[in-house]
C-alpha cells in the first residue's frame, strides 16, 4: 500500500495494455485465408484453427478487461471517469491492432522506444484512423456481449 506498490500497478497496467490488444489482434488473422478456393479443405482446416485461436484469444482476453474495469471501477468512483478510461482503453487497442497488422510492431518493440515513436508519428492517415474507430467499437461492442453473457456482481 505504499508508493512502491502504486508504481508496480501503474507497470503492470501499462504492461497489460500493452499486451491487451494481441487478444483482438487475431480476428485478423483471417486474411490468411485468402486465396483458398471455397471447396478447398485447406481452408475450412484454417478458419477451424484460425477461430479456434481467436475465441481462445478474445475470451481470455475479455476476462482481463473485466478485471482491469472492476480495478478501475475501485480507482475511479465517478461513471464518468470509468466510461471515459474504458474508451480510452478501447481506442487504443483498435490502435493497436492497426500498428500490429499494418505497422508491423509487435508489443515488445516498446523496448525500441524510437522505432515505436516513428511508426506512430507516421501513421497518421485517414485509414488508420478509421481502422482504430472500427476495432475500437467491436472491441467494445464484443466487452458488452460479454457482460451481459456474464454477468458480474462486483462490476460498479
Amino acid at each position: 500500500h505504499g508508493g512502491h506498490s502504486r508504481v508496480m500497478k501503474i507497470i503492470l497496467f501499462i504492461l497489460w495494455l500493452l499486451f491487451f490488444p494481441n487478444s483482438i489482434y487475431m480476428l485478423t488473422d483471417f486474411i490468411h485465408i485468402l486465396g483458398y478456393p471455397f471447396y478447398s479443405g485447406q481452408l475450412w482446416i484454417r478458419i477451424v484453427y484460425i477461430g479456434i485461436g481467436f475465441f481462445m484469444g478474445i475470451l481470455f482476453g475479455l476476462l482481463s478487461l473485466r478485471i482491469i474495469h472492476r480495478l478501475l471501477c475501485r480507482r475511479f468512483t465517478s461513471w464518468v471517469s470509468q466510461t471515459l478510461c474504458m474508451a480510452v482503453i478501447f481506442l487504443l487497442t483498435g490502435y493497436g491492432i492497426y500498428l500490429g497488422r499494418f505497422v508491423r510492431l509487435n508489443s515488445w518493440n516498446v523496448i525500441h522506444l524510437g522505432k515505436v515513436l516513428n511508426a506512430v508519428a507516421s501513421s497518421g492517415t485517414m485509414f488508420a484512423f478509421e481502422f482504430t474507430l472500427i476495432y475500437a467499437f467491436f472491441t467494445c461492442v464484443c466487452y458488452i456481449i460479454y457482460c451481459v453473457l456474464c454477468p458480474d456482481k462486483e462490476i460498479c
